[in-house]
């Protein structure tokens, strides 16, 4: 009886095993099951504002803000936004200009972004910045960036290590769903509190942050505008406050609050709850050279829910940077030898396939390691014979080079999957792409040079930089085809105020297949 048990056993484990064979067999692009390996613990920032000022569900989170982005008509704007303010209320009242401000981050490519506010439960000296390993959100989790926080903190005496005035402070915590949902999963935040009105505290965190920007990092001034004046009061002076932020002039700024802040017992209680944070972004906007644009103002009057009576104003604006496209749409390129080992672990990908064998590309150098947009195309006689690309890949370089190698080969639906007695004439071309940035239009785009993302409403189609080249066409004629031809739009869809352009470069290289 026992032996047979013994027998049984052992022929479930056999099945088991052919079982997970078989399955891991049909999914290529997955690695085998690694032993768990124990991971230090993280320390993870829990929610505080969820269910009560924005919708603790994922699913109904996520399509209140996906409605409110959808239903943002944006302007045009000149350049990419460096630095957008925000108001941090409720969403049901403030949801709507938040978009505003949040849209224009959209395909901007930023990794990190730097949260400036002000505590509305603490009152301390300086600046204090979170020091939780991540944060929670009902959408996943966000990084905190530490390295650029302890570079922040060494290169200033205002900042300070300290997460208490974090733990229940919403006016952050409701921004990092928003910058989930327009810069992706992966984007890491600086979170930065003022305790109290000091602007010499404003000034200096400016300084610090101006001398550690870089082309991956925005920042995002999270404030409302005047407290509880009646609706009509609150339009005219959140109409000089915004004007004083237009000015982009820290001290106009300062002492239009000074002039109509009154005490509690008046209608007004603040003018801007984040004052300071408001001061520093205008600093800092001063320090970096940018231009403010406002793209919304309303105030939960206009909610459907709102009362008219006592009011509470918002604002959503964006201060663009006079970085050129070609700067901005840069990233590190591969080297001779990085380009060799990306086109081997796509021909060996391939290779792999038709020998039924898991192949897991080696680490290789740094590069391979980033979080780069990429399409493999293949072809034979100079034809193509497949194309598959990613621009926001959840997976390092190397990984996405294999995974869009094998889709390219045996899922682009325009062609038959591929045989293996095709590899000994088969050309792989791989485009390793920058960030994308938002244009104001197609003066912006430089042909052979620039690959053009094209969205309106739900319709979206994308062209490679050699498109261009390739088929001989004019700036004209690349856009009509791309309007028609891959977004299924008009041909003219490219001069219409409602479709967004994005450009990226591409650094492509590859060569003949060989066994």
């Amino acid at each position: 009886m026992v032996a047979a048990i013994i027998l049984a056993a052992a022929l479930a484990l056999v099945a088991f095993g052919v079982f997970f064979d078989i399955l891991h067999r049909q999914m290529p692009s997955q690695g085998r099951l690694a032993a768990a390996v124990p991971q230090p613990p993280v320390d993870v920032r829990p929610v505080a504002a969820a269910g009560s000022y924005y919708p603790a569900s994922a699913q109904e989170l996520g399509a209140a803000i996906d409605g409110y982005l959808s239903a943002a008509e944006m302007p045009k704007t000149e350049g990419r936004p460096k630095m957008i303010l925000s108001p941090h209320a409720g969403y049901a009242y403030s949801g709507s200009v938040a978009a505003y401000s949040f849209r224009s981050l959209a395909g901007s490519g930023y990794r990190r972004a730097v949260l400036i506010g002000t505590s509305h439960r603490q009152l301390f000296d300086g600046v204090a910045v979170d020091t939780h390993d991540a944060w929670e959100t009902p959408l996943g989790t966000v990084a905190v960036d530490h390295s650029f926080i302890d570079d922040l903190v060494s290169s200033s005496d205002v900042v300070e290590y300290d997460a208490s005035p974090h733990e229940q402070e919403h006016s952050l915590e409701v921004m990092v769903p928003f910058l989930i949902k327009t810069l992706g999963p992966d984007v890491k935040i600086v979170p930065l509190l003022f305790g109290n009105d000091d602007g010499v505290a404003a000034e200096k965190l400016a300084q610090a942050l101006a001398a550690l920007d870089d082309q991956q990092t925005v920042f995002v001034i999270s404030s409302d505008l005047s407290h509880y004046p009646p609706y009509d009061q609150a339009r005219g002076l959140d109409e000089d406050t915004i004007a004083s932020i237009l000015a982009n002039d820290p001290q106009q700024f300062a002492a239009r609050i000074r002039k109509d802040t009154v005490s509690e017992a008046g209608p007004v209680v603040t003018l801007a709850c984040a004052r300071t944070a408001i001061e520093s972004g205008l600093f800092l906007s001063e320090a970096l050279g940018l231009k403010p644009q406002l793209f919304k103002y309303a105030n939960s009057g206009d909610a459907a829910s709102g009362d008219k009576g006592q009011v509470v104003g918002y604002a959503a604006a964006a201060f663009v940077g006079p970085v050129s496209v070609p700067e901005a749409a840069a990233g590190r390129e591969l080297g001779a030898t990085e380009q060799r080992q990306a086109i081997e672990i796509a021909r060996q990908t391939l290779r792999s396939a038709f020998e039924n064998e898991n192949y897991v590309p080696p680490p290789g150098a740094a590069i391979f390691g980033e979080k780069r947009g990429v399409f493999v195309t293949l072809k034979k006689e100079g034809q193509l014979r497949g194309c598959i690309g990613v621009f926001d890949p959840d997976e390092p370089l190397s990984a996405a080079i294999r995974s869009m190698a094998w889709a390219a080969a045996f899922k682009d639906s325009r062609f038959q999957p591929l045989q293996k007695n095709e590899l000994p004439d088969l050309e792989i071309e791989v485009s390793v792409l920058s960030p994308m940035v938002k244009v104001s239009g197609a003066s912006a785009i430089e042909l052979g040079r620039h690959g053009v993302y094209l969205r309106q409403g739900s319709k979206s189609g994308v062209f490679l930089p050699q498109v261009a080249t390739e088929q001989n066409w004019d700036k004209e004629t690349f856009l009509s085809e791309l309007c028609l031809e891959k977004a299924g739009l008009d041909r003219g869809c490219w001069q219409d105020s409602r479709t967004d352009i994005f450009v990226f470069t591409a650094q492509v290289f590859g060569g003949s297949y060989s066994i």
